[in-house]
């Protein structure tokens, strides 16, 4: 009777840290495709801005002033869009959003290989003594690890963006 309750309580338990790595790392690649989705997008409208600026700047100095009113519109392109860009460029690179989307990357790796490695080892036939138990555990200690060293860069990365106020 022992021996059934332990065998139940390790596929419960491995059945749960193999659904909680899931879990993990549907989110982290989800996040890693958001924000890689968010960086280009931004990089994408600074482009185009820059570009903008650069045709408004060759209409400017080609064609020749057809009236006050169109030299005050090339004027305005050539003013607000190298600063929106740049405002773009720098938000992205500020909140690191390609940082964030590799660090997303490396745990959906990290916790997918993991899966993979529980699934394996909860599915081998007739192994439920101390050292399958052994393996789950040290399964769930490294499950533990990435999801906490992902917590710790996390928090570096808020350190890291303490506002900068010019005094």
């Amino acid at each position: 009777f022992h021996f059934e309750f332990s065998r139940l309580k390790q596929a419960g338990l491995s059945e749960y840290l193999r659904k909680v790595t899931i879990d993990q790392s549907k989110f982290h690649k989800d996040a890693q495709s958001r924000m890689h989705l968010l960086h280009r997008r931004m990089h994408g409208c600074a482009n185009v801005l820059f570009v903008t600026t650069l045709i408004a700047v060759v209409c400017h100095f080609l064609l020749p002033p057809v009236g006050v009113h169109a030299v005050d519109w090339l004027l305005v392109f050539t003013a607000f869009g190298p600063a929106l860009a740049a405002s773009l460029h720098g938000i992205a690179t500020k909140l690191e959003v390609s940082r964030i989307a590799e660090q997303s990357s490396n745990v959906y790796s990290a916790l997918t290989a993991l899966e993979k490695i529980i699934s394996s080892v909860a599915n081998q036939p007739g192994e439920h003594d101390g050292k399958s138990l052994m393996r789950l555990r040290m399964n769930a200690i490294q499950a533990a690890t990435i999801m906490s060293q992902e917590n710790v860069q996390w928090r570096l990365l808020i350190q890291e963006q303490v506002p900068e106020f010019a005094v």
